[in-house]
């Protein structure tokens, strides 16, 4: 029995040759993925396609990207016009502008289970764990905190300044900063992934 990502790129690959059959002037990732369908009739996610690996950060679906963009680009010259229409842009953009909501909800809520953890912690006198707790919510205030997110939140500022000044030149501090270059650094790289991915087609 095939897997869910199996049948998520035999629908894929199906809706394209469908498309192409039908005589299709103009094939695109968005038409593709609009006009997908499993075996049982139900559409495919729209955002699907562009989804990463939890862990990696990897795109899952990598090599069916690049399979859908060297097929595009071999298009006939007269079905297909390479200049994306303003609909199709705007559309690509809302899917990226939800997925970097969903994140930052996914951060908000890490955040609010964490800041729980803490005060159990706290209450047990547990100073290692302690001390894990605070790095970790001192990761996730300065991510929700930064311009990758695009906001600012007042109780954050509380959260940074706090423990920056609580160890200020400890190994505590180091190691909690190298995670967060590490991770901005993985999440624009993410950013840049998904972008490419959405604009391959002009």
């Amino acid at each position: 029995m095939a897997n869910s990502k199996d049948r998520f790129q035999k629908a894929i690959r199906e809706s394209f040759d469908q498309l192409l059959a039908n005589g299709e002037k103009k094939i695109t990732k968005t038409k593709i993925i609009e006009n997908a369908k499993f075996e049982d009739g139900s559409s495919v996610g729209k955002t699907t396609l562009y989804a990463k690996n939890a862990v990696t950060k990897d795109p899952i679906h990598a090599t069916l990207i690049d399979e859908l963009n060297e097929k595009i680009a071999n298009l006939p010259k007269n079905n297909f016009n390479k200049k994306k229409t303003s609909i199709e842009t705007n559309k690509e953009l809302k899917l990226r502008i939800k997925e970097l909501e969903d994140k930052n909800n996914q951060l908000l809520t890490q955040l609010v289970e964490m800041e729980s953890s803490f005060e159990n912690t706290a209450h047990r006198n547990d100073e290692n764990q302690i001390q894990n707790l605070e790095s970790q919510l001192y990761i996730l205030a300065f991510l929700l905190n930064s311009q990758i997110v695009g906001r600012r939140y007042k109780e954050l500022d509380i959260i940074i300044k706090t423990f920056e000044a609580k160890y200020h030149g400890k190994q505590v501090a180091k190691v909690a900063k190298e995670q967060i270059q590490k991770m901005k650094n993985e999440i624009e790289c993410s950013k840049v992934i998904s972008m490419k991915g959405s604009f391959k087609e002009d």
